[in-house]
């Protein structure tokens, strides 16, 4: 299968290297020094699941009107969206799929916006991954998986296909038939271990093994539930219940990207996480004070993020 890899952070380099390392077409759009790393030395993986790997793929910060992707992983953060968007145009033909695995919620309209509805795959990324150095991307172990489907969460050829593409790379791969309470349920678990990560510093150990903070954790939970039952998702407390179990049971090895991004001054998602709660709270009269609390105090750092890396 073609397919390109939008954005080269852990996520896409991960996801996308073991896919090359079996035989697939792979194209990584990247920039900067991990495009200039790649090129020169190759995308290293180190993974507990896959092991250590080497691969040599092409990567480019410019596509060619020639080459057009079976499948693009659109894997880039949100606070690139506007820049990144425009970017997939000269791969896409009426053959491509185009899988978000960004975090939080709202990807996928923006790019049905752009390139329509019909070609948008949702998807929710379980994996702990970081980026190391450029061109180097590093899997911790715990999940390696993917759950994804369409919107309207009917099976079809190409969802088979894709499904197929990923399960003969090793990647554990879902098919979902509720695309949505699936991406919510995402939500769930990465507003309480990012949110919480962010605004204590702490560890997902240090944070479920404090009663304090535990209780503030399941609060985020329950207040997404909330808000997620008001728009018709059947985000039930069991299914709550069972995220904060899966949390828990991956405490030692689970570390949140957006905290990563926190420490190393980087702009934060933390407006399509916590604050989309807030957001839809606030438009439904629901009141979401720990999740606001959270996305309030995070803004200062990332406002000013965001004043360092763009507006400088």
């Amino acid at each position: 299968m073609k397919i390109l890899v939008v954005g080269t952070g852990a996520i896409g380099s991960c996801y996308g290297g073991v896919l090359h390392r079996d035989g697939n077409d792979v194209v990584f759009l990247s920039r900067g020094n991990n495009l200039k790393s790649i090129n020169l030395n190759g995308l290293e993986v180190k993974s507990v699941k896959f092991g250590d790997f080497l691969i040599n793929p092409k990567a480019t910060d410019s596509l060619s009107m020639e080459w057009k992707a079976d499948l693009i992983l659109y894997c880039v953060k949100s606070f690139h969206n506007q820049n990144a968007v425009p970017l997939l145009l000269p791969a896409i033909d009426e053959n491509t799929s185009i899988l978000t695995l960004q975090n939080g919620l709202g990807s996928g309209d923006i790019l049905g916006e752009k390139y329509g509805k019909n070609k948008i795959l949702l998807g929710a990324a379980y994996i702990d991954a970081k980026l190391r150095a450029p061109g180097i991307a590093e899997e911790l172990g715990g999940p390696f998986k993917i759950v994804f489907g369409q919107q309207d969460n009917k099976k079809s050829v190409r969802t088979l296909d894709i499904k197929n593409v990923f399960q003969s790379a090793g990647i554990d791969i879902d098919l979902s038939e509720d695309i949505l309470l699936a991406l919510w349920t995402k939500l769930t678990l990465i507003c309480a271990l990012s949110g919480m990560s962010c605004i204590t510093r702490g560890s997902a150990y240090e944070i479920l093994t404090n009663p304090k903070t535990l209780d503030l954790s399941w609060r985020v939970m329950k207040e997404v539930g909330v808000v997620a039952r008001a728009k018709g998702i059947n985000l039930t407390e069991d299914v709550i219940n069972k995220t904060m179990s899966q949390f828990k049971e991956n405490m030692d090895s689970s570390s949140s990207s957006m905290y990563l991004d926190l420490i190393s001054g980087n702009p934060i998602e933390v407006n399509v996480l916590n604050g989309v709660i807030v957001d839809y709270g606030k438009e439904m009269g629901i009141s979401t004070p720990i999740n606001e609390f959270i996305t309030s105090c995070l803004s200062i750092q990332d406002n000013r993020a965001i004043e360092n890396k763009f507006k400088r």
